[in-house]
């Protein structure tokens, strides 16, 4: 039989973080990168977890897939948690991007990720689909028994935010309930509504798909960019064009491809998982006049479609009641595509989870999601800038985008990496975007909540009356038997 905790939910095998000395109950809605993040994160520290989605099951429609860029920031996370190795499996790592020029296919320069950066970091660049992370999240929060229940909808959170009405008329309650259901789900709306859902358009449309290691092999041309990576190689490419931009990577060691387009707007709607004709994106790439193993890719695979949005985070993500706190893409939306969106949603989980591992009692709830909301603010606002402005760059028009290949070409003359200012670089825009995302991907949200622990958490426990010496302790629990 399963042993169970004093709570009667069922225990997990030690996992080396710190163990909350009272438990308390959640409920996480989404099972996306936070949704999945919140609930390893809150299990490994003790807590009870009961996750709802409204999907059947993970999409794993291959129509669906996109890949998805890990910087080191995101995986220090998961290495800390010890999924270092699991994470491996699904992926590879990076040390090189390529940059090139979309019409003509000239090589603009090339970017080592240096070691000491890496090493600095804690963290590594890594390649994968965002499915198979999706995966490896839910494989890891069900060893950990966690309770995942798919094709349960939410139809509304409860007034006092502590629960939430499902569509088939059962209620969930909790110690606190955690809203990861996107821009479009209940959280958002409990917590603020009254929050303006207005987006506003960058003048693009993001294309993603995954194509088959079998299509890249049958195109030998297609090889350098694929096939032929290693240590040392490149294995994250660039097209930099006239108001759009391209990128292709690895996703496996096998050899799939990644690619993402960003085309100026063609006006089409815009319904989640909107597949786009390949004749039509074959034809857009084409007018752009792109080089032929740009355009050889975009017609390889369908690809999923949306518009380049930025929208407003919310301005408050805990509910009045103090039970509620919404979190990732529901709070902070980022544009597709880009970089930073799925770190943000796992700095999410692990400062949400890292936080509640210092319970004491029920007392902390409010104090602990205020201080999320300290803590993540003025971050996610930072990484959410940082990305428009790398989107903006990556797709300037006429004499900027000229200038900016430009140099490029001019630091690569010089022998510097592409992204090293050149000595006649007078802007500085290469060297102030660089040095900003140097700073993301050292920053590490655990460190961060653990601070905010020990500059305020404990004051406030220390005028509670609190004993903290539980606070302290390295807890483990029991090892689950069958």
């Amino acid at each position: 039989m399963t042993s169970r905790d004093e709570s009667g939910w069922p225990a997990i095998a030690a996992t080396g973080a710190k163990q909350a000395a009272h438990t308390l109950s959640f409920i996480v809605i989404g099972a996306g990168v936070s949704g999945l993040g919140a609930a390893v994160a809150l299990r490994r520290t003790g807590h009870r977890v009961t996750l709802v989605e409204s999907m059947d099951g993970l999409d794993l429609a291959p129509e669906h897939a996109r890949g998805l860029r890990l910087p080191p920031n995101m995986t220090k996370i998961l290495n800390r948690w010890g999924y270092g190795e699991r994470l491996d499996k699904i992926g590879i790592a990076t040390q090189q991007i390529g940059f090139i020029n979309l019409r003509s296919g000239e090589i603009l320069g090339t970017h080592r990720l240096v070691r000491d950066l890496v090493r600095d970091a804690g963290g590594e660049f890594f390649l994968t689909e965002h499915h198979r992370l999706l995966a490896l999240l839910l494989e890891i929060a069900r060893e950990l028994n966690a309770d995942i229940r798919f094709g349960c909808r939410v139809a509304q959170v409860g007034a006092e935010g502590n629960s939430v009405i499902l569509e088939s008329g059962e209620t969930l309650t909790a110690d606190v309930v955690v809203g990861a259901d996107g821009v479009c789900g209940q959280s958002s709306i409990a917590v603020e509504p009254n929050h303006a859902r207005t987006q506003e358009e960058a003048g693009f449309m993001t294309y993603n798909s995954v194509i088959s290691a079998d299509k890249i092999r049958a195109n030998p041309e297609l090889h350098q960019f694929i096939l032929d990576v290693g240590e040392t190689r490149i294995a994250n490419w660039f097209w930099f064009g006239d108001q759009c931009s391209a990128m292709a990577y690895p996703t496996n060691a096998e050899g799939e491809c990644a690619l993402v387009i960003w085309l100026p707007d063609d006006g089409a709607s815009d319904p989640w998982g909107d597949i786009a004709d390949t004749g039509v994106v074959e034809s857009a790439v084409a007018a752009l006049q792109a080089e032929p193993r740009l355009r050889k890719l975009a017609s390889l695979a369908p690809m999923t479609r949306v518009k380049t949005v930025s929208r407003p985070p919310l301005q408050e993500c805990v509910h009045p009641s103090n039970h509620m706190l919404v979190i990732g893409e529901a709070a902070h939306p980022a544009p597709r595509g880009l970089y930073f969106g799925p770190s943000m949603s796992l700095e999410d989980a692990a400062t949400l989870g890292k936080l509640f591992s210092h319970a004491l009692d029920d007392a902390q709830i409010p104090s602990f999601l205020n201080a999320f909301t300290e803590l993540r603010r003025p971050r996610c606002a930072r990484m959410l800038a940082i990305d428009n402005e790398s989107l903006s760059y990556i797709t300037m028009s006429g004499p900027t985008a000229e200038e900016r290949d430009i140099e490029f070409r001019r630091r690569t003359a010089a022998g510097q990496d592409a992204l090293s200012p050149a000595e006649d670089d007078t802007t500085g825009v290469v060297e102030r975007m660089w040095d900003d995302n140097r700073e993301m991907f050292g920053y590490d949200t655990e460190d961060a909540s653990d601070g905010w622990w020990l500059a305020t958490g404990l004051l406030a426990e220390h005028a509670r009356g609190i004993d903290l010496s539980a606070s302290i302790k390295l807890g483990e629990v029991s090892v689950a038997e069958e």
